[in-house]
Order: structure tokens, then C-alpha cells, then sequence
């Protein structure tokens, strides 16, 4: 029952089935979301919380990190 009811508030929220939402990479999620916004996406992070997560922040990249660093590993 809580599982249907959060599936419910998921897609009234986002407007999308949970179906197309699982559908959507995530690169092209964080872009729609970029061009709605007009600026880019940033990971927030509030540690210490209650639950799982990335409590690494200071390791966390971004795209053109990550792809320097495959170019360099590719070389």
C-alpha cells in the first residue's frame, strides 16, 4: 500500500509513469532538468542524514573530469 501510494505521488509529481522515468538515462534527465532550469545540475549533499548515500563528496567528479580522465586511461 505505502509503495503504490509513493508510486502515485512519484508520477503526479514528475508528471511521468514510473515506466518512463526508469526509461530515461540519466544523462538525458540531467540535461532536461539543466534546460528547464537554465543552469547546471549540482549534487547537494546533508551529511550526516538517516539512510544510505555518497558521504565521499570530496571524490565525487564531473562529466568533463570523468572524460578527461577516460581520454587519459585511453592513451
Amino acid at each position: 500500500m505505502l509503495l503504490k501510494a509513493l508510486r502515485e505521488a512519484i508520477e503526479a509529481y514528475t508528471g511521468e509513469t514510473i515506466a518512463e522515468l526508469q526509461a530515461t538515462p540519466i544523462d538525458d534527465r540531467r540535461r532536461s532538468v539543466e534546460n528547464a532550469s537554465g543552469e547546471p545540475m549540482r549534487l547537494v549533499r546533508c551529511y550526516p542524514h538517516v539512510g544510505r548515500g555518497n558521504v565521499m563528496g570530496d571524490r565525487v567528479l564531473t562529466g568533463g573530469e570523468v572524460d578527461a580522465l577516460l581520454d587519459e586511461a585511453l592513451r
